[in-house]
């Protein structure tokens, strides 16, 4: 079974880092989790700290305040 990879998008510029493409223009190689990122990688288009990217695709389930409101 294959790990599947993510994909995070800076808030800034809308850049989108793959873990499965990696970053090869900073030497980031292809299959490089997010987590593996060194810790001063930065956003190869708008130099954004890595803690600013998110992830892309993950719904956040409501709270039972939410969903009672409802």
């Amino acid at each position: 079974m294959s790990k599947r990879s993510k994909t995070y998008v800076c808030v800034m510029c809308g850049y989108i880092y793959n873990e499965s493409e990696g970053d090869p223009g900073s030497g980031i190689r292809p299959g490089t989790s997010y987590d593996e990122l060194p810790d001063d990688w930065l956003c190869p288009e708008c130099l954004l700290e890595k803690s600013m990217l998110k992830q892309f695709g993950i719904k956040r389930a409501a709270s039972n305040a939410e969903t009672d409101a409802i």
